[in-house]
């Protein structure tokens, strides 16, 4: 092995071209990317994927009192103890609307937001930012706050007229920076808002009543993300000094909306600015960003026109994409789309330095070093030096946004399983972006805390990263995902759903049909371009992985195993918690040198065989070879290791006083990871005593999902109880996709009971989840293991979000339980898209096979005709399938004289007689076959078919200046052909007695050609001809053998009639 070294339902309206932005592939839609609400520790806010740019966002408080402005809202905190805030629709290329219900304010604020891709700098966008009373019988007095800053090399300035008493009409801003070139904001406010007017002392303000306030401040680079101290001291530094008037006149205090502003002044130099509206009521106001290069400008019609055309396209494309069963309703409808929603919203830009440890080499345990170490975290920590690691950029989803507003590395790759499904490009593209983090030395963070912002939502303690800390790659999970997608598209391995069924006859899709923005690495060259760029850094990653993770083996008594080297252990642990695993506090053996961890030796099982899967499809055969070595050795290791007889069950090995190995079990998470992996197989003996552990409610068993350890551990809800009992949906999801893919689906002796499991914990989940989403407005970082009731951070909508995939790509539809005759049916009119996505489904995919395969219409793709064959030959159950078969053979000539390397070759015709069940037969491309000499073996394999219909697409008799045509190297002579016309389609009939239809739609037969056709052809030949299709040229000579001839449609040209 090798050492490593939009398509937006808007596009109309804009005018894409290049993009100046860096982009994952030469096919992907980046700019669509390149803004976003990517600020997703904030309730609102854009800005684009670009170091030190414009950044805007809004903030809020109430007026009702004063002490109500000492409680601003702009960053997600838990504190603020809001309803809700859920993004309805989100879709990251487009748009999307969130809801938050704020009852302290008696204010719910919808955020709107659409994108328009266009121009060189990524595009123009507008949002809409709405409120009403929660309760309409109840006052609602607030003030909303709008703020725009840039950082870096650009300048952004008030166009508007400054007035010392406010703003009025729209308030414009223009801007320039390199990435985003010449740009304006907007601010139009609706006619319809109820802006604040009315109160004590309103007088005293009519010079400002019913104004936009606005203030201006140069603010320092990586500062702007302070705008709510800003602010907040901006007002007070106004405010303070007007108090004592009412004081000393012995005056009540006015109405707070009234004094509590802006202080409307801009120095020139700013490059901050805030927008002030106080209401007293319903309120809404627009604000549009115009990129000079995409020449585009929305107003506020345009805009509500979009909105409504967005959430319409959103919704179909969402339930077409996570169907959701009618029986659950609409609500459960609405529920998984915004939960999905969610995650998407919760997809944030960062960019910033880093604290690392710059002082630790890596920690070797090379087989003949047997270390006295103890637990090595606080030893690591001891000896720490803090450096600062230079800035670096990410995109990445979000597990929460007021608790976990960064990057973290264990949650990334389930992030992306979802995502992968609604944008596989986007999904990628996130991918990618970690990727890049890949040090020189194969090491990535385990959290991603990038710059002062994120830094001031972590505990100091824990904001430090070290080079020898690992986290489950969970990341490789996103390449796995990518891969099983490539193979429904037919790109990989697997040849399923590539051809033009008769569903994609119907719906007019074909080869030349443009992908959708989201979805153009699913194409098999950019997929490869894709795959082989991110290659060497997995590669180095994985290396990184098996040099510093790496257990003992035999430097302790009591193991044996097939390999000295395949065992592994997490570092970075302290007595009571193995942070790195990802399951915090999960019971582990004594910290020791000698201890192996089940789940990162199944984690290192599942790298492995992710990057065999990369290599094959790459063509890197050695490295391919290497990885299938040590992914035997590994799975041999993790049966020869960590299966303890005694306990029926996987554990971590420890190692006690007298230097012996043992095993250390705790019935949970841990001990399923071989299983929750896959790596097991269906016939295996460990199976069935895990799925008894499962089932069984007295250890992991529940109603609410399988919890993380038993219920009979003396460590049950102990402690922290944080992994100690707790159900959590990342590992209920590996659970049911285990199950569904592999266990409930493959045969063996456990499949009955693994359908068990799998239905019971499906159903257990999904209406958990969904139970405390009703009652609390949230979905939850994890659920009690006793009440299912929701615990800890919320909205947690990262990787509890796949309870959304859980129900839909895991859900049959029951259509087993429908008639065969009615299945074939059902997938008839279903899109090939759709079929695809039964294909995964492996219950369904002999139907699904059976649909696809039964008529394929390809009579003008040459290559996809090749790819054909080639499955017949490598799949001669599918040849079977086929019944009509309309095919592209015109490459046929080429293919032989150019030798082309294929499966095929020395004879593509082979592939074809693999197709005995033919009914329907119309070969294009191979004019005259019928009498032609060099296609004598193509007219044999024709023989061989019992066809009720034919169709001769293209044919011409053959002339007295015919010379036949040969195939390279054969020993043709070069003579007229002087054959009889009539004899060769009386052999072509006779081979063909059941023959029903002939269809000769483009034919040219001469007089003599039909009075020498009419004495050949007898009704013999033709005994169950029931309908003809010919030019009137040619039909009569066919006419008089046609005896039991039904119908006669007569073609001239385009014109046809029956």
């Amino acid at each position: 092995m090798r050492k490593s070294t939009a398509a937006t339902v808007f596009l109309a309206l804009v005018f894409p071209s290049a993009s100046a932005f860096t982009q994952i592939s030469n096919v992907t839609d980046t700019d669509s990317l390149i803004w976003g609400t990517y600020r997703p520790n904030l309730y609102f806010g854009m800005r684009p994927r670009v170091p030190k740019s414009l950044m805007t966002g809004i903030m809020w408080f109430g007026t009702q009192e004063y002490g109500d402005f000492q409680v601003f809202r702009h960053s997600c905190e838990l504190s603020d103890e809001l309803a809700g805030y859920t993004w309805t629709e989100h879709d990251p290329r487009e748009g999307g609307v969130q809801v938050l219900k704020d009852p302290k304010y008696n204010l719910e604020l919808t955020t709107e937001v659409l994108k328009f891709p266009g121009g060189i700098h990524g595009g123009s966008w507008a949002t809409r930012i709405k409120g009403k009373p929660l309760d309409p019988s109840k006052p609602m007095k607030i003030s909303m706050i709008a703020y725009q800053g840039i950082e870096g090399l650009g300048s952004l300035e008030l166009e508007t007229e400054a007035d010392a008493n406010g703003l009025t009409g729209e308030i414009v801003f223009s801007g320039e920076s390199v990435d985003l070139g010449k740009f304006r904001l907007r601010r139009v406010e609706s006619p319809d808002s109820h802006v604040l007017t009315e109160g004590l002392h309103a007088n005293m303000f009519k010079e400002k009543k019913g104004k936009t306030h606005f203030m201006g401040r140069m603010v320092p680079d990586g500062s702007l993300w302070r705008a709510k101290d800003i602010v907040f001291k901006a007002i007070m530094d106004f405010v303070t000094p007007q108090l004592p008037y009412y004081r000393n006149h012995d005056m009540q205090y006015p109405e707070p909306g009234l004094i509590l502003t802006l202080p409307n002044d801009a120095p020139s130099a700013s490059n901050f600015y805030a927008l002030q509206k106080t209401y007293d009521g319903e309120f809404s106001f627009d604000v549009f960003f115009d990129s000079e290069s995409a020449e585009t400008k929305l107003n506020g019609e345009t805009f509500t026109r979009l909105m409504q055309q967005f959430k319409t396209v959103f919704d179909k494309r969402f339930r077409g994409t996570f169907p959701v069963p009618a029986s659950l309703g609409e609500k459960y409808v609405a529920f998984s789309k915004a939960v999905t929603s969610n995650l998407m919203g919760g997809v944030g830009y960062f960019y910033g330095d880093s604290i690392v440890d710059g002082s630790v080499a890596e920690d070797d345990d090379g087989d003949d070093d047997v270390s006295e170490e103890t637990p090595d975290d606080p030893i690591i920590k001891a000896r720490a030096k803090r450096t600062m690691a230079p800035p670096r950029e990410l995109l990445t989803a979000t597990p929460s946004r007021p608790f976990f507003p960064r990057g973290f590395y264990w949650d990334e790759g389930f992030h992306l399983l979802q995502i992968g499904a609604w944008d596989n490009d986007l999904s990628l593209e996130i991918l990618k972006s970690w990727i890049d983090l890949i040090d020189e030395n194969g090491w990535v963070g385990r959290e991603q805390i990038l710059g002062e912002e994120a830094r001031s939502k972590v505990p100091e303690e824990f904001q430090m990263q070290f080079p020898t800390y690992a986290n489950p790659p969970t990341l490789i999970m996103a390449v796995t995902a990518f891969i099983d997608r490539l193979k429904v598209e037919g790109v990989i391995e697997d040849p399923l759903a590539q051809f033009n069924s008769q569903a994609e006859a119907q719906t007019g899709f074909s080869d030349s049909r443009p992908r959708g923005a989201g979805n153009q690495l699913l194409d098999g060259e950019a997929a490869k371009e894709f795959l082989r760029s991110i290659y060497l850094k997995l590669l180095r990653h994985y290396e990184w992985f098996r040099r510093t993770q790496r257990g003992q083996i035999r430097q302790w008594s009591g193991r044996v195993a097939s390999s000295s080297v395949e065992a592994y252990r997490w570092r970075g642990r302290s007595k009571e918690h193995v942070l790195t695993s990802g399951l915090d506090d999960y019971p582990r053996p004594e910290p020791h040198v000698g201890e192996l961890h089940v789940d990162l030796i199944s984690w290192m099982a599942f790298y492995t065989k992710t990057m065999r899967g990369i290599a094959e499809f790459l063509g890197e055969e050695e490295d391919e070879a290497e990885f299938a070595r040590i992914q035997k050795e590994i799975l041999d290791n993790l049966d020869e290791l960590h299966w303890s007889e005694e306990y029926q069950m996987y554990c971590d090995l420890g190692v006690n006083e007298e230097d012996e190995s043992i095993y250390v079990c705790h019935k949970g998470y841990v001990s399923l990871f071989p299983f929750l992996l896959g790596l097991i197989q269906p016939t295996s003996k460990q199976l069935k005593p895990i799925l008894d552990l499962i089932q069984d409610p007295k250890h992991l068993w529940s109603n609410y999902g399988i919890r993380s350890l038993s219920a009979s551990h003396e460590l049950f809800g102990q402690g922290e109880d944080y992994w100690k009992g707790p159900i959590w949906m990342p590992m209920n999801y590996l659970a049911l996709s285990a199950l569904h893919k592999k266990y409930a689906a493959e045969d063996g002796p456990h499949q009955a009971q693994a359908k068990q499991v799998y239905d019971q914990l499906r159903k257990n989940v999904i209406e958990n989840v969904y139970k405390e989403y009703e009652r609390t407005g949230y979905v939850w970082e994890q659920y009690d293991a006793n009440t299912g009731q929701g615990r800890r951070s919320h909205p947690f909508t990262g990787w509890t979000s796949l309870v959304t995939l859980t129900n839909s790509n895991m859900h049959n539809h029951n259509i087993s339980e429908i008639p065969t005759e009615l299945q074939l049916r059902i997938i008839f009119y279903l899109t090939p898209n759709a079929i695809r996505n039964l294909i995964v489904n492996r219950t369904l995919r002999p139907i699904c096979e059976q649909g696809l395969y039964e008529k394929i219409l390809i009579l003008k793709h040459s290559e996809r005709s090749i790819r054909l064959l080639e499955t017949f030959l490598a799949r001669p159950d599918l040849a079977l399938l086929v019944r009509h078969l309309y095919i592209d053979l015109s490459w046929l000539w080429r293919f032989k004289q150019a030798q082309v390397p294929s499966p095929l070759q020395p004879n593509p015709l082979h592939a074809l007689s693999l197709a005995k069940n033919l009914k329907t037969f119309a070969p294009n491309g191979v004019d005259d076959w019928v009498w032609e000499p060099a296609m004598n073996a193509f007219r044999d394999v024709v023989f061989c078919m019992k066809l009720t219909r034919l169709e001769i697409l293209y044919f011409r008799e053959p002339d007295t200046d015919y010379h036949a045509f040969t195939w390279p190297g054969d020993d043709m002579p070069m003579d007229d052909w002087d054959g009889d016309l009539g004899q060769q389609f009386c052999k072509l009939f006779q081979a063909q007695p059941l023959l029903e239809e002939l269809v000769l739609p483009f034919s040219s037969i001469t007089g003599d050609m039909v009075d020498s056709l009419q004495t050949s052809l007898k009704a013999s030949d033709l005994p169950n001809l029931k309908f003809l299709q010919a030019s009137p040229y040619d039909a009569p000579a066919f006419l008089p053998a046609a005896r039991r001839l039904e119908r006669l449609s007569v073609t001239i040209g385009d014109w046809n009639e029956e």
